[in-house]
């Protein structure tokens, strides 16, 4: 018994090579937004993202202090004019993560809760 796809199959090279680049396309559209959000994080605080390359929620916060956020994050970029500790606080000690120097990016430094500048 011969079954007839329920899917009508390309007739040409030139269809398959739109899809490829209109794929490409939208690949690309999709890893600008996470770039231009992280261009909103300008000198004189250190701002962090819920998500991953600066995507998700934004906080923002003040580079003269201590801060745990409760919160599960997962990017950060350092425009203080000092270093700053990113680490992940649970039960009453903290993991630290990396120390990120001023004008530093960590689009993907795994998850942390911790931000201490001046602590390295």
């Amino acid at each position: 018994m011969h079954h007839t796809s329920q899917f009508p199959r390309p007739k040409s090279r030139r269809f398959m090579a739109v899809l490829v680049v209109a794929a490409a396309a939208v690949f690309l559209l999709l890893s600008m937004q996470g770039s231009a959000r992280a261009e909103t994080c300008v000198g004189g605080k250190f701002c962090v993202w819920t998500g991953t390359s600066y995507t998700g929620s934004e906080l923002n916060f003040s580079c003269s202090g201590g801060t745990f956020t409760g919160l599960e994050l997962l990017s950060a970029q350092n425009h203080c004019g000092v270093n700053v500790r990113i680490g992940w606080t649970e039960g009453g000690t903290t993991n630290w993560k990396a120390c990120m120097v001023p004008g530093g990016l960590r689009p993907e430094p795994g998850r942390f809760n911790q931000v201490l500048p001046n602590g390295c």
